[in-house]
């Protein structure tokens, strides 16, 4: 394969990572924010919702940032398989983690 043919695929792969993630943090953004403020208030002052506009920026940026990791994790393997390396290996350890995380 062509250094040239390996650049094209990288920026592809590259490209949708960023456009995939963007689109996706910009959808739980709003699924979570929409949560959030769907939610019945037991009391409605302005503290609850000051605290409302907190839990949800701190769930929108924990979700972006798995949302990021999860992305750019795929891309970066992929990009792994561009250059001939054998991936298996590394989504088996992937899994094993995964598995030990679960417990």
């Amino acid at each position: 394969m062509h250094v040239s043919q390996i650049l094209v695929r990288l920026a592809i792969i590259g490209g949708a990572a960023f456009i995939g993630s963007a689109a996706l943090v910009r959808v739980a953004d709003r699924i979570t924010r929409r949560a959030i403020e769907r939610r019945p208030a037991a009391q409605s002052d302005s503290a609850d919702a000051g605290r409302r506009q907190q839990r949800a920026a701190t769930v929108s940026r924990l979700t972006s940032r798995v949302i990021n990791t999860a992305v750019w994790s795929v891309a970066g393997v992929t990009a792994l398989s561009v250059f001939d390396i054998n991936v298996a290996p590394i989504l088996a350890s992937a899994g094993v983690f995964g598995v030990a995380l679960g417990f």
